[in-house]
């Protein structure tokens, strides 16, 4: 077969219907997705002859794989934008360049079969409150969404379905209720964010196989991760090298089986550094629980690993872990890290 066909075939697979099976998906998408950005770019604002006033005019005339970039000379735009083809949104200066919900609805949603969406460069804020209202709706797969300021929404990012989307080095301030949430994803990761300010700064309900790894997360008022509901046997599920500090739960966990907490600095957090409720098969190693009210705790939660954390000062004898374990969740348990650090690591 001609090889041009087997180019164009190849394409028109990518793009069919929504998410890629797993199966048959490239191996390597962490920055496959980035080569998507070799078509043509649409200018919006600025004085350059051609360009858009409006965002969502250069989208709509945007092809797979263009770029739309928008310079901050005609910040704030006032939109709701709609992005329903793989493109890459690219603001001239995050700091500068606002899209703006003027608090009504989602402030930018992806369609659930436009995959491969990088968004970067913007500050993305005043969503609606409505529960569901963020200030980045993202229904696609192998998205990039990277370095924005996502701030005053109602959620910071929402993510509903997906695969393998990436979520990095973007500040997630003063979000009304969730920094960032995320209903049934695979193989996601959430890395080097900061988030202040939220009831949740990472809520994850029914994920599996996705990383959560060297993000700050502060002063949420319920907890900085909190993660429920999960149906499946985690195998792969990371929480690591995050810091977590000033939040009334450190780490909330309901449910899940296979999750590795490992290498977070847990600390000042005014309920718990880390609680677990019907957890199985967790491993939580080589953190430092530092100043928290109570370290960690456990309810209904069984083969859970504790092994190598620091707890607040240097240990001889293994640290014991109070919780509860029955039926009933009334009996007393307790569960012990046998080996626990004589000095907290640098985190």
């Amino acid at each position: 077969m001609n090889k041009n066909i087997l180019i164009v075939v190849g394409i028109t697979i990518l793009f069919l219907g929504t998410c890629i099976n797993p199966s048959v998906a490239i191996d390597n998408v962490k920055e496959s997705f980035l080569l998507l950005s070799n078509g043509n770019t649409l200018y919006v604002g600025g004085s350059g002859e051609g360009n858009y006033s409006k965002i969502q005019d250069a989208i709509d005339n945007a092809s797979e794989g263009d770029t739309v970039f928008v310079y901050d000379d005609s910040s704030p735009y006032y939109e709701h934008l709609i992005v329903n083809k793989s493109i890459s949104l690219i603001g001239e200066d995050k700091e500068t360049t606002v899209i703006d919900g003027n608090k009504t609805g989602d402030v930018v949603y992806i369609w659930y079969y436009a995959n491969w969406v990088n968004i970067s460069g913007f500050t993305i804020q005043n969503s609606g409150d409505n529960n569901s209202d963020s200030g980045i709706n993202n229904r696609g797969c192998y998205s990039l969404i990277k370095d924005n300021i996502i701030s005053q929404n109602q959620n910071g990012y929402r993510q509903y379905g997906g695969y393998k989307n990436i979520i990095r080095d973007n500040k997630f301030i003063d979000n009304i209720y969730r920094g960032i949430w995320v209903v049934f994803d695979e193989v996601s990761d959430f890395e080097r964010n900061y988030i202040n300010g939220s009831v949740y700064g990472i809520a994850l309900y029914d994920c599996k196989q996705s990383s959560i790894i060297n993000n700050i997360i502060l002063s949420c008022s319920e907890a900085g991760i909190f993660y429920t509901w999960s149906s499946h046997f985690n195998e792969g599920y990371e929480i690591s090298g995050n810091e977590i500090n000033s939040n009334k739960y450190g780490i909330l966990a309901y449910g899940g089986s296979a999750l590795l907490i490992s290498s977070n600095l847990i600390s000042n957090n005014y309920e718990f550094g880390i609680f677990l409720g019907g957890s199985l098969f967790t491993k939580v190693i080589k953190n430092n629980f530092i100043d928290n009210k109570r370290s960690a705790s456990f309810k209904n939660s069984k083969f859970i690993r504790w092994s190598g954390n620091y707890w607040d000062r240097p240990r001889l004898l293994p640290k014991l872990i109070l919780g509860k374990l029955g039926i009933f969740l009334l009996i007393p348990w307790v569960q012990f890290d046998w080996h626990p650090a004589k000095e907290p690591y640098d985190i």
